[in-house]
């Protein structure tokens, strides 16, 4: 028999016992009614049954068409295994279907169909549908979740007693759980009519400003309890929903059930790759139809509805037995590549269609395009023309919709609908450098470069390349992806034009123009923007289109990115982010780029976070990957541009800026630098080598990009375009104000911020600054290696202000910064290079035990790679807080003179320095004369009379009077290694618990009224709350004799942890850091947290607080109050110390006049004369004694 047109999707399974409503889709002719009949059997038996189908509804989308449906009884669908049907029409007959038979559902009395858990403010809520047809007493169950082992960690009721959170049948509530947290915030708004709508409505105004008015039923469970001391905390047993990262097994239990009762189970974020718990954003759940007790996750990131239905939400209904009928519309024929985008159009009938998506064959695999509805009632996929033009000659793919009990599909992957795809499209030009726009400098013979793409191949024979209107094709390299081209003579400055033609071998071609200029790089612009902010891609609030058109049109800036976090992120999602900033992208009026950024925090290493433009790849879950790795990462790719975000404490440092290659450099082109607080961060990572260029971004997560403070970020470029903001990017050539009006424009030599100067005899800084703020500019500095201030000028209230130094170029690199009350600038350095021959090749530490005043050793090893003999070679200490110095206005606290040195030779000096409370920072500048060119170095090390020596975060449980105490005996110990008592009054410990938290107060410890004595310890027992122990456990514990008050503190204070994620230990005086020990998983993968396996702790690490990590011999015995012998400083003699002192005091007394004048020439010009009287006179007085 012949077969008929018509439009039919089998469901994927049937279910016995049900009734089973078929559809099919026909063309309307001139009769009204078409014969048409279903035959159909089961496995089983013998004979076709037969069924007239009748029309029941219709469509019209330029032709009509009429649904015609049939009802398979339930009795007729009791047994077997496979249905079997066709249609048959005048003769005429269909396809021959098979759909798979299995028993009917059994539903769970509700389902979890919204899950928000991080709502933010009084929301912690899920959304619960009762598919069933009666009514549900949410009383009469528990929701659990499983610890790793599977077993229940701890249970919540779902209602605070019987009767009260009633869901009706088919009915949707929202069910609130109220945690310590939730309840607090509730407090807070008490005042407030509707606290949680009037929340919704003014966080969510697109989907929640009209709850009360839709009848929403909002419940609420109390799982939170007040003390006595009137502090809220989260009831015994239960647990808050509010979670993030980790994986989430929960389950459903009748009240008092156990793990073989549950009618529900739920798995959040199995795929760590893809969250399902996102912030600010709901995630939609339904069931697998074939066993509904199991919920699956149908939309990860989704404007919450809570408490009614999303347009696409699949709510199944066990008794609506419809399969949705689909009829395909678009594409018709074949598809053209020259027509760009191709949409998919269907339209579909039956009961609360949900999840329409069209299921594209890419690259081998089915990808998932999710339809929209458009306003004709169509449903609409997209297929972009990228990933259309490379599938080879055909376009595969099958429909899906659900609705009711069933899912109907339209083709299957195995039986897919085919589309020729038809190649009439040019080759596609993927990246042209120069870009159409761009502004080289001094750029003469830049390599031409064009990358593309056809699926049918590029004709090379026949494409065509011009620079300037001559052909220069037989002159270029061709290759099958690409052309390169390298001018034979320089290019003069002004504008050139390259034109290319390419065609592919079936002839299409395409014709490109691009215009660019070439400049010496001397004129540059300020332009101000930012490129790190959040939207509800990730944890913020808008669309990306939304930040774009923001801090376009309010923002007024002229270059932005947004950067969502990466574990948010697919590829394809970030791909489509990066179309959009594509879109708004203008050359001249807004610089648009795209990236990511890559956050690792205290559950993942710690390290920090670090923002990615220009890449077309994005990282895998961030607990995958180490900093280094990740650094090797953008090393591997040429356009990939690396800032470290936000250096601070509470967000991670990078590992204190360890790890630096050459490679790694090259590719850490920023740093986010947003004001005064993020200097120390600043100096340490140039301190460490890095050529990283400040820029401040805001870091938005709300909608206010760009506006909500006045720090900015600047770029110096000769064009606003993307390329030249990235160039300058590379160049380094940025700066970081929290005055968004300050225009700076800084050069050393001639070149501007970011440069390098290959050995330079002397120095000339040019600073040209103006601002609109009424308070004018304030206090310029020119600050170099290790936040060494070398000239300052204070311009006060002046808006506009040009000056002129000269310097002598001693140090690494010179920057400027400005300060004005609270406002704070900063920019790149210039770097001077190949000036390194003389140099402090090591600063080393010990303690002098035979001296109480002046305990604190540091040996300085110089050496002379210059070639030749060095003259006047002078090592000066400055003794001062750690945030640096005023080179000419500071007297060292002793000088060295060494005198002579000898090509390649070395030689050690050491001096003595006396302890002061806290820290302080000991710095060594040695400088000395070739000829007559002075060459310098400089190094620092910091000192402290007391450290942390060691700790035990976990130990192992024991019992008491039949109750299990967990964690019994943890402690943390603290080492004097003076040959002096140390006074502990105002030293606080303090525990860096979580990301982007400053220590809790209830994780801090003030040490005021303890001593340690000279060599001693004082070791810390964290004690658990209400615990009855004594000192007595602690030493039976460890075979010690500590005694409480003296050497021993007992404390419940919270300043230690084991829950596997990364952690800072600090010792604080006043407000500075004295020691700092990290444990757990911080800046590293893996967690160094052992039951009863004690860290222990060596010296510090390079300009750092932070103490190395020892790893002792396995038969070493580690007890609290005993240091270890690799633990202890190395020992200085005074003897040594004495014969220096007479040698130095000698050498000061002959050199006094001059130690202080070889700082001269790094004071300001307005000084100049002063300084050549003063040199003058000197060069008087030597000739007078000679």
């Amino acid at each position: 028999m012949s077969a008929f047109e018509f439009f039919h999707a089998p469901a994927t399974l049937a279910f016995r016992d049900r009734d089973l409503i078929l559809q099919v889709m026909l063309p309307d002719e001139e009769s009204s009614l078409v014969n048409l009949s279903l035959l159909y059997r089961v496995e089983e038996t013998a004979q076709d049954r037969e069924l007239r189908m009748l029309p029941i509804d219709g469509i019209v989308v330029e032709d009509s068409y009429s649904a015609y449906a049939v009802t398979i009884p339930a009795g007729e669908l009791q047994k077997g295994q496979v249905l079997t049907y066709r249609f048959e029409r005048e003769g005429a007959a269909s396809e021959t279907y098979h759909i798979r038979l299995q028993d009917p559902p059994v539903f769970p009395p509700f389902i979890v169909s919204e899950l928000f858990p991080w709502g933010g403010g009084p929301v912690q809520c899920m959304e619960l549908y009762n598919p069933g047809t009666e009514t549900v007493d949410l009383y009469d169950f528990e929701l659990v979740f499983l610890d790793k082992e599977g077993q229940i960690a701890k249970r919540n009721p779902l209602a605070d007693g019987a009767g009260i959170n009633l869901l009706a049948p088919g009915g949707i509530g929202v069910l609130n759980f109220v945690s310590s947290g939730v309840r607090k915030e509730l407090e807070a708004r008490a005042q407030e009519e509707n606290p949680v709508f009037s929340y919704l409505a003014a966080q969510y105004p697109e989907s929640c400003s009209d709850l009360a008015e839709r009848g929403v039923q909002w419940m609420q469970v109390d799982l939170s309890y007040q003390n006595e001391k009137e502090e809220w905390h989260t009831k015994e047993g239960c647990f808050s929903i509010y979670h993030w990262l980790g994986e989430r097994e929960y389950r459903v239990l009748p009240r008092g059930g156990t793990l073989s009762d549950a009618v529900y189970r739920m798995s959040v974020n199995p795929d760590k790759n893809h969250l399902h718990v996102r912030k600010f954003r709901s995630s939609l759940w339904t069931v697998d139809i074939a066993d509904p007790s199991v919920a699956v996750c149908t939309h990860s990131r989704v404007m919450p509805t809570p408490g009614f239905a999303d347009p696409y939400q699949y709510l199944p209904a066990p008794n609506a037995v419809t399969v949705p009928a689909i009829l395909t519309l678009e594409p018709e024929g074949r598809v053209h590549l020259a027509s760009g985008d191709c949409k998919i159009k269907f339209a579909a009938l039956g009961p609360e269609l949900a999840l329409p998506t069209v299921f594209v064959k890419v690259e081998g695999a089915y990808r998932p395009y999710p339809a929209a509805l458009n306003n004709n009632g169509i449903f609409e996929a997209v297929i972009p023309a990228d990933t259309l033009g490379r599938m080879p000659g055909k376009l595969e793919y099958y429909i899906q919709v659900s609705g009711g009990l069933y899912t109907a599909t339209y083709g299957t992957d195995k039986a897919p609908c085919v589309q020729r795809v038809t190649d009439n499209a040019g080759p596609a030009i993927l990246r042209a450098y120069p870009a159409e726009g761009q502004f080289l400098e001094k750029e003469h013979t830049p390599e031409i470069a064009l990358d593309y793409y056809d699926v049918s191949g590029v004709n090379l024979r026949t494409s065509i390349l011009c620079v300037d209107g001559k052909n220069v094709s037989a002159l270029a390299d061709w290759q099958a992806d690409g052309v390169r081209y390298r001018p034979e003579k320089p290019l003069s400055n002004g504008a050139h034009t390259f034109e290319v033609s390419l065609r592919d071998t079936l002839g299409n071609r395409t014709y490109r123009k691009i215009a660019f200029h070439i400049c010496d790089g001397s004129k540059m612009e300020c332009y101000r923007g930012e490129v790190h902010c959040h939207t509800l891609d990730s944890d913020g609030l808008g669309s990306p289109a939304d930040a774009l058109t923001y801090a376009r049109d309010e923002g007024k800036v002229d270059y932005f990115a947004v950067t969502d976090h990466s574990h948010y992120l697919t590829l394809d999602e970030m791909r489509a982010q990066r179309k959009v900033a594509d879109s708004f992208n203008v050359n001249g009026k807004y610089a648009t780029m795209h990236g990511f950024e890559m956050t690792w925090n205290y559950t993942s290493g710690f390290w920090g976070h670090m923002n990615v433009l220009n890449t077309d790849w994005i990282t895998p879950y961030h607990e995958n990957i180490d900093l280094y790795s990740f650094y090797d990462m953008l090393v591997a790719d040429p356009d990939a541009i690396g800032m470290f975000n936000h250096p601070c404490d509470a967000w991670g440092i990078f590992d204190d800026f360890d790890g630096w290659t050459p490679e790694r450099d090259e590719k850490m082109c920023l740093a986010e630098i947003r004001g005064s607080g993020f200097d120390r961060g600043y100096t340490l990572m140039l301190s460490k080598g890095w050529h990283a260029a400040p820029v401040a971004n805001e870091d938005n997560h709300a909608a206010n990009w760009t506006t909500a403070t006045t720090t900015t970020g600047y770029v110096l470029a000769p064009s606003l375009t993307r390329e030249n903001v990235m160039e300058a990017f590379r160049r380094r050539r940025t700066y970081t104000t929290c005055d968004n009006t300050m225009k700076i424009r800084y050069r050393v030599n001639g070149e501007w911020m970011g440069s390098r100067l290959q050995a330079p005899k002397k120095l000339t800084a040019d600073v040209e600054i103006t601002t609109e703020n009424e308070n004018g500019i304030g206090l310029l500095s020119i600050v170099t290696e290790d936040n060494i201030v070398v000239a300052r000028i204070d311009a006060g209230p002046l808006r506009e202000f040009n000056w002129h130094v000269e310097m002598d170029p001693d140090f690494d690199y010179y920057y400027l910064r400005v300060n004005n009350g609270s406002l704070y600038s900063v920019t790149a350095p210039v770097f001077v290079e190949g000036r390194d021959l003389l140099q402090i090749s090591q600063l080393s530490y010990g303690i002098c035990a035979e001296d109480a005043e002046t305990p604190h050793a540091i040996d300085v090893t110089v050496e002379n790679k210059s070639g030749k003999t060095m003259k006047d070679v002078t090592v000066q200490y400055y003794v001062t807080p750690l945030g640096g110095f005023e080179l000419r206005h500071l007297a060292p606290f002793a000088s060295v003179h060494i005198g002579k040195l000898e090509a390649e030779e070395s030689r050690t000096v050491s001096r003595f320095f006396p302890t002061v409370p806290g820290r302080r920072r000991v710095t060594a500048v040695v400088s000395g004369f070739c000829g007559k060119e002075r060459y310098a170095d400089t190094a620092y090390r910091l000192i402290t009379p007391v450290r942390i020596s060691k700790l035990v975060p976990q130990t192992a449980p024991i019992t008491v009077g039949g109750e299990e105490i967990k964690n019994p005996f943890r402690y943390v110990e603290l080492y004097n290694p003076m040959p002096h008592a140390v006074d502990l009054s105002k030293y606080v410990l303090k525990l860096w618990h979580a990301s982007g938290v400053a220590p809790l107060p209830e994780r801090c410890l003030a040490l005021d009224g303890y001593t340690i004595p000279a060599g001693g310890t004082l070791t810390v027992w964290v004690k658990p709350a209400d615990a009855p122990l004594t000192a007595d456990d602690f030493n039976t514990r460890y075979g010690t004799s500590l005694i409480q008050d003296q050497d021993l503190i007992v404390t419940e204070n919270r300043i230690l942890t084991a829950n596997g994620g990364g952690h800072m230990l600090d010792l604080v005086f006043q407000k500075e850091i004295v020691s700092r020990v990290s444990f757990g998983k911080y800046c590293v993968l893996d967690n160094d947290i052992a039951e009863n396996t004690p860290l222990v702790y060596g010296d510090f690490t390079a300009m750092t607080m932070r103490q190395r990590k020892l790893t002792l011999p396995e038969e070493a015995i580690v007890l609290p109050g005993a240091v270890q012998k690799e633990q202890l400083p190395a020992i200085k003699r005074g003897g040594r110390r004495r014969r220096e002192i007479r040698e130095a005091e000698k050498a000061a007394t002959k050199r006094s006049i001059i130690t202080r004048l070889t700082e001269a020439p790094l004071v300001p010009l307005q000084a100049a004369k002063l300084i050549a009287s003063a040199v003058s006179a000197v060069k008087h007085i030597f000739s007078s004694k000679e």
